[in-house]
């Protein structure tokens, strides 16, 4: 009996938990289906990839692994926000302000730039890294050879349009503030080359990744996705068969498509910087 496909949840009766073996059973006998949403609803849904090394794990942003209280969260995510803006910008945003689109005094734009900037440079944060880029996704799943031989999940977020914000939405993501967020949020952050664009990890990062960034509010963040019924309804898990892995990734790095690449790195190393700011922060409050 053929089955009308109108929206997510159609092909999630069909293919949820469904095991992939091969590089090629996902690239041809899953993906077309998985991408013809977009197109049938006219961009009402519009899908996101993100993996992830075994298949035990939850959707869970930085900080939900270390609380699940929405009020410490709060309190710990404003602390890192503002030891990383005053640490590692050492207060001197003038490469972020010189590519501000809304210099209003009302905008929050500087604080959510500053916000994506500290994700793709490690700092714990409630954002949630997605790709639209599917084999971005996959290789999250597979790269980890020491998971070699543990299943993995792929995930598919057919996120509604009600929660995404592109560029021409840019005002109206601005214009609120990125602590104060009440529902979920899918961002694709505007791609602004800024004068020293070539040194700023973030940026590059973003862009090889096809990265999006999704929050939501502190209430939903203390739990796993997949758990929260208003988003698991948009959201598809698939496992990746462990034995397959290590040929999965062998054809990903055919392509091109490498951690090493999707990570760009410059010589200069933040990364001890950022660890303290995390780990000290982290610790004074559950200590």
């Amino acid at each position: 009996m053929a089955i009308t496909i109108e929206g997510p949840q159609d092909l999630k009766s069909i293919f949820q938990n469904r095991r992939i073996h091969s590089y090629a059973e996902l690239r041809d006998g899953f993906m077309p289906h998985l991408q013809m949403i977009k197109n049938s609803t006219a961009l009402e849904y519009v899908e996101y990839f993100r993996g992830q090394g075994k298949d035990s794990y939850k959707l869970e942003n930085g900080l939900t692994r270390f609380t699940k209280d929405p009020t410490k969260m709060a309190q710990i995510d404003v602390e890192l926000f503002n030891r990383f803006k005053t640490e590692i910008y050492n207060d001197d945003l003038t490469k972020l302000e010189d590519s501000l689109q809304d210099k209003n005094a009302e905008s929050h734009e500087l604080d959510w730039k500053l916000f994506f900037q500290a994700q793709h440079l490690g700092l714990k944060t409630r954002l949630m890294d997605w790709s639209l880029n599917w084999k971005i996704g996959l290789l999250f799943c597979v790269e980890n050879e020491t998971d070699f031989g543990s299943d993995g999940q792929f995930w598919v977020f057919f996120c509604p349009k009600r929660w995404r914000y592109n560029y021409e939405e840019r005002k109206r993501l601005y214009a609120k503030n990125p602590f104060e967020i009440n529902e979920p949020h899918m961002v694709h952050i505007p791609f602004l080359l800024d004068e020293g664009w070539e040194e700023q990890v973030g940026r590059q990062r973003v862009a090889r990744q096809s990265g999006r960034f999704f929050i939501t509010s502190y209430e939903q963040s203390v739990s796993p996705i997949e758990t929260i019924p208003e988003i698991d309804q948009y959201i598809i898990k698939f496992i990746i068969d462990g034995e397959a892995k290590r040929m999965i990734k062998k054809e990903l790095e055919d392509e091109g498509i490498t951690l090493d690449w999707a990570y760009y790195r410059n010589q200069e190393n933040v990364d001890a910087t950022i660890k303290n700011i995390n780990d000290e922060t982290i610790d004074s409050y559950l200590s």
